[in-house]
């Protein structure tokens, strides 16, 4: 036998525990062992709970146990340090999530290739397109220079053949005349009754024979004439159809032109795609080198973090509950105090301050702990602390630098910057940044939203702030710049929550109008809306590494689902308007609370209750 303890709340009864690793309970008066205990390893301390419904024990397997005194059920085993345990924990949820970018960059990486390869494929065939066009263009260019000078010659063939017709017109038209006015002086001198018939004979066989040269001459005008009608005729005949292949040449012409624009057009963009791929190749490769590198560096501190784990489970000394029955303290060789709940053993804290194995722990009546150890020190705790305002940030009155109440906070994931929303409603926006260790405000943006903010998440690097609001869009800033990088609108109400996922490519938003929507931070475009809320939906938090998020409502509804819409579970008990709710990192517990003024918690694998806390 190596450890007793008494059991205040049963007169008679005692604990004993054993190398054999067993632990007894007894009757002291008839001396006969009530219920047995079995721990597996030789046991070094016992403890039991002042109102007698656990006991607990410490044994050389590095492991306290908590037993139910009732039944002889083991309800937990207590080892490690809680914090080496959580951090290894979360390493294990980072790493999962490290390997899914990963996967994710390979598969961008792959995508890029692959439109990298069609881009270069479609310059490949542009530029043939653009040479076949340039190809099209000259020999139209040619055809068309062909028929204009063509029509070029027979409109100056038309020309030569009107200005022949018009000069042969006047020769006839004077030939005419010539023989008219010969006819008139012949007629004259073979009317004429003079005494000198002879002379008068002899004129007019001059004019007989000046007529008759006339007459001739008259036919060869009107022969002339006719032919350079007939010229002028053929001249206009052909101006015609050539006129008709110089318009067919023409929009021939313009529609290789045309194509040799569009051809020309497309491989500037063919261009311009296939350097953008070739960038996004590049980009890839860096986000995904990034990615490697993190999940090598996260994979060594799991690793690390592990085997920290493993080292944090040093033998158990020592072991007491406290007098409220609530706290189970334990004691060892790693120097530490671990403190857990009597009730269920979950971890509470560690206390360091031993420089050697802590060989022996005690509770006083009004709950001060008191622990020794191979140090040669005795170390009286205080486990009830004490909470002090830090500081105040606005004054509450007109000089204060908040304009009017504050809707929301949100600190950075590095905890060096605390972020207000709110602002004067239907007036304007309000959101500035503080430094918290002083209280200093460190920037302002006043023109983000037209109306009162009322919720605020920093992207999970810092680098840029998501704000939902009155005016009903959700909107990001770059911290860098201070310039608003993306604006969602699609809510058709208040924006009253906002949610990163992990992956700073997701965005959610909880709404006045009754949903959630998802958001693609990337492209700027909604994802989805997700509905079956009958209120507004007041909260909404994404849940560390996953695509799960927890959403609250003012239908008295706690709702975890998916990204793609799906529900996951739900969380009952609220009875009314339920105004906020959190959740874990590693989604193992859900807090809520509204206007029932109960705040629930519930676990967040299976959905129960675990406790409330009324007013």
């Amino acid at each position: 036998m190596t450890a007793l303890d008494t059991v205040p709340s049963a007169k008679g009864q005692i604990v004993s525990g054993s190398e054999d690793g067993s632990l007894l309970l007894w009757d002291l008066e008839s001396g006969r062992s009530i219920r047995e205990f079995k721990h597996g390893a030789p046991i070094a301390a016992v403890a039991v709970r002042p109102d007698g419904k656990r006991f607990a024990t410490v044994a050389a397997d590095k492991a306290a146990k908590l037993w139910d005194a009732s039944d002889g059920k083991e309800i937990a085993q207590l080892k490690g340090d809680r914090y080496a345990r959580e951090f290894a924990a979360d390493r294990t949820r980072t790493l999962t999530f490290a390997r899914s970018e990963v996967d994710f960059h390979r598969a961008e990486l792959k995508s890029s290739e692959t439109n990298r390869t069609a881009q270069l494929e479609r310059v490949r065939k542009a530029t043939e397109a653009n040479e076949t066009a340039d190809k099209a263009l000259a020999e139209k260019q040619k055809k068309h220079s062909e028929a204009a000078e063509a029509k070029a010659t027979i409109e100056k063939a038309l020309e030569e053949a009107r200005a022949e017709t018009t000069k042969a017109a006047a020769d006839l038209e004077s030939a005419e005349k010539a023989v008219k006015l010969a006819e008139s002086e012949t007629k004259a001198a073979q009317e004429d009754a003079g005494p000198d018939k002879e002379a008068i004979e002899k004129a007019a066989a001059q004019a007989a024979s000046r007529l008759a040269v006339l007459r001739e001459k008259l036919k060869d005008a009107e022969k002339i004439s006719g032919e350079a009608k007939e010229r002028e005729k053929a001249a206009a005949e052909k101006i015609k159809p050539a006129s008709q292949t110089v318009d067919d040449a023409e929009k021939e012409l313009k529609k290789a032109q045309q194509t040799k624009s569009n051809a020309e057009t497309e491989l500037q963009l063919s261009d311009k795609a296939a350097n953008e791929a070739a960038a996004e190749i590049a980009k890839g490769k860096s986000s995904l080198q990034d990615t490697e590198d993190f999940q090598k560096v996260t994979q060594s501190e799991l690793d690390w973090a592990t085997q920290y784990a493993a080292d944090s489970e040093q033998p158990l000394r020592a072991i007491a509950f406290s007098p409220d029955n609530l706290t189970l303290a334990t004691g060892g060789d790693d120097r530490w105090l671990h403190l857990w709940s009597a009730e269920n053993g979950a971890a509470f804290e560690t206390l360091k301050r031993h420089q050697g194995p802590v060989t022996a722990v005690a509770f006083s009546r009004d709950g001060i702990l008191v622990s020794s150890a191979a140090d040669r020190t005795v170390i009286v705790w205080d486990l009830k602390a004490e909470w002090k305002l830090d500081r105040l940030i606005g004054t509450g009155d007109s000089t204060s630098p908040l304009i009017d109440r504050v809707n929301t906070i949100e600190f950075s994931p590095d905890g060096k910057c605390l972020a207000t929303g709110g602002g004067e409603p239907t007036r304007g926006s309000e959101i500035k940044l503080w430094d918290p260790a002083t209280g200093k405000l460190t920037r302002s943006f006043t023109n983000v939203h037209s109306d009162a903010v009322f919720s605020l998440d920093f992207s999970p690097d810092g680098k840029f702030l998501a704000s939902g609001a009155a005016d009903k869009f959700l909107k990001v800033v770059e911290l860098a710049t201070g310039t608003v990088v993306k604006q969602f609108e699609g809510h058709t109400h208040h924006v009253l929550g906002v949610s990163w996922n992990r992956n700073e490519r997701t965005l959610a938003s909880a709404g006045a109008d009754n949903v959630v929507k998802i958001w693609d931070f990337v492209h700027g475009e909604r994802k989805k809306t997700i509905a079956g809320f009958d209120k507004e939906v007041t909260a909404i938090r994404f849940i560390g590494n996953t695509d799960q998020a927890l959403a609250a409502a003012g239908d008295a509804r706690i709702r975890l689902v998916r990204e793609d819409g799906s529900d996951v579970r739900s969380f009952a008990g609220a009875t009314d308007f339920v105004e906020s709710a959190a959740v874990t990192p590693d989604g193992a517990v859900v807090i809520a609370g509204g206007q029932d003024s109960v705040l629930r918690v519930w676990d967040g694998t299976d959905g129960k209750l675990i406790v409330s806390f009324s007013p």
